[in-house]
């Protein structure tokens, strides 16, 4: 009864990413370790149920987030599943297992690490990485920061503002686990998620306000007018831009060039999307030389120019054949002995399960009888069965046709995206650009021409 109040535990459940049910569960329950035992509420002493619901919410919360070293945001969320776990006892069950006679150490002895500084550790790491994560959750969503600069701000400051808001009944909750204070607890936290958004200002939005950056944000004639204004500025494609508004070019094209910063992406998925195939190429032919490497991870990268290698054109292809697959389907053959060969075999199947018995040869054997008993059946049963397959032939046709009707809006979709990032040069990825049967015709007819030749390709 002397448990913290329920919504400061659903509060604690929910920021260390419990499922909402399971925290809902586990503030009415007040469940947690103390000391050396669990703690429910007194409402519970008599509910018949309540080790079953102590039960579920162990095994809920157990499920552990696996942490990679080649991403670190990951330890966000591994370290909020370990805190959670050990809230519930954790390391009572795991000490008291290892006291076991005939138990193995393999998996378990690394509870030997879960000391005070490293529980500290991971509190810090799992409340301030909330600030990254959810900025990194954004920008996977759009790469192209131009175009949501306000809003990814916004993220970061209520990411901060959350954690300077959590309650001190919270702090003292989570603090339990280690040996430092509440108050010296939410100071640290709070002090790291500054940490945290103070480089993602630096890293980021600071840049994304410098030139040439900036000239795509609000009016840009105007801001291409102020450009020309200043003296020459060093950075090199600012420098280009003002060297041809200084020249009197074209204002329209210069403004259509500026507006292309609005799709780049600021992401590292161009450069993966070079660089999977190549790092399987490096696998599976170690013995290529650095050129002989390079050449052929150059042809890896211009392959999707070709189509028919890109996950759209992969979508497209299984579209059209899940379509043609539905198309095909013969539902008017399903007709009275069909029906009867199902429910003899089904019938067939339940009864031997029942008995133990082995179901291998049972579909087998219905099918080469089936025929003659459905033959020897009277008129009246026959008739059933046809009527009965008919009605489940109209709601089967009913089921596909909505299929295929889903399937071709979906295909018209993919086709739509395809030929929009066909057409359309405002986004620089190399995986969303395709050369048009005119070109490609054009490339192979230079790839043979005998003016290209190594040389030639020397110099390029």
């Amino acid at each position: 009864d002397n448990s913290p109040p329920r919504d400061d535990l659903y509060l604690v459940w929910t920021s260390l990413s419990v499922e909402p049910d399971i925290a809902n569960l586990l503030a009415d329950l007040r469940l947690r370790w103390s000391g050396s035992c669990l703690e429910i509420h007194s409402d519970w002493q008599k509910d018949v149920e309540v080790y079953e619901h102590i039960s579920y919410c162990i095994l809920a919360v157990w499920n552990f987030r696996k942490f990679s070293d080649s991403r670190w945001l990951s330890v966000g969320t591994s370290s909020r599943s370990c805190i959670a776990a050990c809230l519930l006892g954790l390391q009572s069950v795991l000490t008291f297992a290892r006291r076991q006679p005939h138990n193995r150490e393999e998996f378990i002895k690394g509870v030997d690490r879960l000391k005070p500084e490293a529980m500290h550790f991971m509190l810090m790491a799992g409340m301030i990485s909330f600030v990254s994560q959810q900025f990194i959750l954004s920008v996977l969503d759009d790469d192209a920061i131009l175009n949501n600069l306000d809003g990814l701000r916004n993220t970061v400051s209520a990411e901060v503002d959350w954690l300077m808001k959590l309650p001190l009944a919270f702090w003292t909750v989570v603090a339990s686990v280690c040996s430092v204070s509440p108050t010296t607890l939410r100071n640290e936290v709070i002090e790291g998620a500054l940490v945290s958004a103070g480089y993602i200002y630096k890293k980021v939005f600071r840049v994304a306000l410098q030139y040439p950056w900036k000239l795509a944000l609000g009016d840009v004639d105007a801001n291409l007018e102020a450009l020309r204004q200043l003296p020459a500025p060093r950075e090199e494609t600012t420098l280009q831009i003002w060297t041809l508004v200084k020249i009197g070019y074209s204002r329209v094209q210069v403004v259509q060039a500026v507006r292309l910063l609005l799709k780049c992406p600021w992401s590292s998925v161009p450069v993966e999307h070079g660089h999977a195939s190549a790092s399987m190429l490096m696998k599976c032919h170690g013995q290529y030389s650095t050129s002989t490497f390079m050449s052929r991870a150059l042809v890896h990268m211009m392959r999707p120019l070709f189509g028919g290698h890109g996950e759209l054109d992969k979508a497209i292809a299984q579209a059209r054949n899940t379509i043609h697959r539905l198309q095909a389907t013969q539902v008017r053959r399903f007709l009275g002995r069909q029906l009867f060969f199902k429910e003899a075999t089904a019938l067939a199947m339940h009864t031997f399960r029942a008995r133990s018995l082995s179901t291998l040869s049972v579909s087998g054997r219905i099918m080469s009888t089936h025929a003659q008993q459905f033959a020897q059946l009277l008129l009246d049963s026959q008739e059933n069965y046809h009527l009965r397959a008919k009605t489940q032939q109209e709601k089967r046709q009913i089921e596909i046709d909505a299929l295929v009707a889903n399937q071709q809006s979906k295909l018209r979709r993919l086709r739509q995206k395809d030929e929009e990032n066909t057409t359309s040069s405002c986004r620089a990825i190399m995986s969303t650009c395709r050369l048009s049967v005119r070109e490609v015709v054009e490339f192979g007819r230079r790839v043979q021409s005998p003016a290209l030749s190594a040389a030639v390709v020397r110099d390029l």
